[in-house]
């Protein structure tokens, strides 16, 4: 009996040496890959409490975050940890990557109680052995420097994990927390400035795509107008236009005879189809439309679209025609788009994850890529798009065994 005693004894020495161990293995650093985003787990993979994720009544935030960065700037980034007794112990991770692909965004250098530690191409900043601050009531937090990507990263996202610890030496009794933040390229102004504008959703170029863009005068007078091509991110894209008649620079400001008209031709270059949007800015009311042209698939024609702050469009997916959606956000500011896919009778099926968008950004999608899987296999019904934040131009395209162009109706 003694002996059996003896060896529960040790067992639960061992047990609790493990636990310890885990603990002051954490307290160094958590496991990397633990901030929640892009599919990640969080601390609650090794820490249990008395309440879910995010459910404990503390406070985790991610300040100094801009609106929009500046390419290449250095940011001081805070993480806020609060929360009430029992906790005395604090730690947290974060990983800032690019919204469009979950890769690397920028640079992060560590500060006091922090540290910067890599994987998978992946920086992640984290509390250090100094930096968990025992014995501390209430919370703390850690500061930071993000230095801003280069140019063309477009939507930034910024996700973390916090810990508030009971600081008992076991992994048990702890709060789990989660916060996210994101941030759009600061674009900057391109010199296409006239009063009314025209906006095309979605223009094409490259992987057997080609795209003509055609402008009429209807007026008796010369009206000036020019044109900026730009990709998902906003910035200016180079297709590689010509001119009928010859000679008319596309990237300037050039003049539209009365009830005159020119057509603008892409290259066609590239082995992927690439996608942007166009702004054509005049002085005068002009009309126009794109073109677009595939060998295999045919011809098919859009007009511009006005900006909205909500629109429906008619979709439908089987095995022989998918439906894209194009948006651009015609302002100057980040917006956010929800897309709702319903039945005849309006009944909504699915709602997809927000979409965030920088200025002048723009997106381009079958719609079996904006909901989850299956959700769409053989659906014929609806899209409802809402815009928050400002408004945004759409178009919807039918590719199989049929090319066309579909209405986008505003919403009242």
């Amino acid at each position: 009996m003694l002996r059996l005693t003896g060896r529960f004894l040790l067992l639960k020495i061992t047990i609790l040496m493990a636990f310890t161990g885990l603990l002051l293995a954490f307290s160094a650093g958590p496991p990397l890959g633990r901030t929640g985003g892009f599919g990640e787990s969080t601390c609650f993979d090794c820490h249990s409490g008395p309440t879910p994720v995010d459910g404990g009544g503390g406070t985790f935030t991610i300040e100094g975050v801009p609106p929009t960065y500046n390419p290449g700037a250095d940011y001081a980034i805070s993480v806020r940890l609060s929360q009430g007794a029992p906790a005395m112990r604090w730690g947290f991770e974060l990983a800032v990557r690019r919204q469009a692909d979950a890769t690397q965004a920028g640079a992060l250098t560590a500060g006091e109680g922090t540290q910067v530690r890599v994987s998978a191409g992946v920086q992640y900043i984290s509390h250090n052995s100094a930096g968990t601050r025992p014995g501390t009531p209430g919370g703390t937090s850690w500061t930071f420097t993000w230095r801003a990507p280069a140019a063309g990263a477009g939507v930034v996202q910024f996700n973390a994990a916090g810990n508030a610890a009971n600081n008992d030496r076991t992994p048990s009794g702890d709060f789990i927390y989660t916060a996210r933040a994101t941030t759009s390229e600061e674009i900057p102004v391109i010199g296409c400035n006239q009063p009314n504008n025209a906006f095309f959703a979605q223009i094409a170029n490259g992987g057997g795509f080609t795209s003509k863009v055609i402008l009429t005068n209807p007026a008796s007078t010369a009206v000036d107008v020019c044109m900026e091509i730009l990709d998902d991110n906003g910035r200016p894209v180079n297709f590689g236009l010509s001119s009928e008649p010859s000679g008319i620079n596309p990237s300037g400001v050039f003049s539209l005879p009365p009830k005159g008209s020119v057509i603008f031709t892409t290259d066609g270059q590239g082995e992927a189809a690439v996608g942007a949007s166009l702004r054509v800015g005049s002085s005068g009311r002009i009309g126009g439309v794109v073109l677009f042209s595939q060998p295999g698939l045919g011809t098919t024609g859009v007009g511009a679209s006005d900006p909205v702050s909500g629109f429906i469009t008619p979709v439908e997916r089987n095995a022989n025609v998918n439906t894209g959606l194009a948006l651009v956000n015609s302002g100057d500011d980040p917006i956010s788009v929800s897309l709702s896919l319903r039945r005849f009778d309006g009944t909504e099926v699915a709602l997809a994850s927000p979409i965030n968008m920088p200025k002048r950004g723009h997106i381009a999608r079958f719609i079996n890529d904006f909901f989850n899987p299956g959700v769409t296999d053989n659906f014929r019904g609806t899209i409802v798009a809402l815009v928050t934040g400002g408004n945004a131009s759409g178009m919807a395209l039918r590719i199989g065994n049929e090319f066309t162009t579909l209405p986008v109706t505003p919403l009242p």
